[in-house]
């Protein structure tokens, strides 16, 4: 047995979709913004373990400006199955994983299922919620 696992434990559907967004410029999400407002966009990668699920949290925001809510997005394969999930919300800052409370929207209605992979429809996904974010 190794002495650390440099994947957190995550499936490869997981890291292959990080590494894919890793491929990614943030330029090409706020690529039209002003110069002078681009500086103030950024985002952060976190491991996250939601019970059964380990999985990525991306957060992304416009972090100085004390109105603008931080966009997080979780992905990982989903319990019970080989699809991967894509859950976000909203949040203040700091990095905050919402509890699981099944009456909370953010698990009832901020979800979105993948068939095992399509990683392709997964970024398209995430980079689709990114860009929203920025307006």
């Amino acid at each position: 047995m190794n002495i650390a696992d440099p994947t957190f434990g995550l499936t490869a559907q997981s890291l292959t979709v990080l590494h894919a967004l890793a491929g990614w410029d943030l330029d090409n999400i706020i690529g039209r913004l002003p110069d002078e407002e681009k500086r103030h966009w950024e985002t952060h990668t976190y491991p996250m373990y939601n019970g059964r699920e380990r999985g990525i949290c991306i957060t992304f925001g416009k972090w100085i400006s004390t109105n603008c809510r931080i966009l997080h997005i979780f992905f990982s394969e989903c319990r019970n199955s080989d699809n991967i999930v894509v859950t976000w919300w909203f949040a203040d800052r700091p990095f905050n994983a919402p509890e699981l409370n099944t009456d909370d929207e953010t698990w009832t209605k901020n979800h979105a299922f993948f068939p095992w992979g399509r990683v392709d429809q997964v970024v398209q996904h995430i980079i689709g919620l990114m860009k929203n974010q920025v307006g």
